[in-house]
């Protein structure tokens, strides 16, 4: 939905953002050691095993980089404003006690979080290869 909404709203900002070099991730590095290397690649692309559209962002304004243009910074502008706004496609849901979310990576949140005590949460990640279906 974001791709649409960003397309219905100016094409020019999904054109910038699937630019192959838009956005980069530098390497990560402990005690010298390259934990993650540096990541390059658009926001928005075709998954190339799925053939599905796909996105990969993150809001986060330390250890990102983007390509030094204009029309580079207007576009990530207008997806953090889409990203930040109220439209009918964005939903806020407080899980309860017993309550669980299984879900391919979608675009979210990170609020802190406090555990109850008597019932503290448990939080399963998994990694996949292949997008679940």
């Amino acid at each position: 939905m974001v791709y649409l909404l960003l397309r219905e709203d100016n094409p020019d900002v999904v054109k910038a953002l699937t630019h192959p070099e838009v956005m980069t991730i530098p390497e990560h590095k402990v005690d010298g050691k390259v934990r993650r290397a540096t990541s390059t690649g658009p926001i928005f692309f075709i998954d190339e095993v799925s053939n599905v559209l796909s996105m990969r962002y993150t809001q986060r304004k330390k250890h990102i980089e983007f390509l030094d243009s204009e029309e580079i910074k207007q576009a990530v502008k207008k997806l953090d404003e889409l990203l930040n706004a109220s439209t009918d496609y964005h939903f806020v849901h407080l899980l309860q006690t017993g309550q669980g979310l299984l879900c391919n990576n979608i675009l979210h949140k990170r609020n802190s979080f406090t555990d109850n005590k008597d019932s503290p949460r448990l939080f399963l990640r998994g990694r996949y290869f292949n997008r679940i279906n």
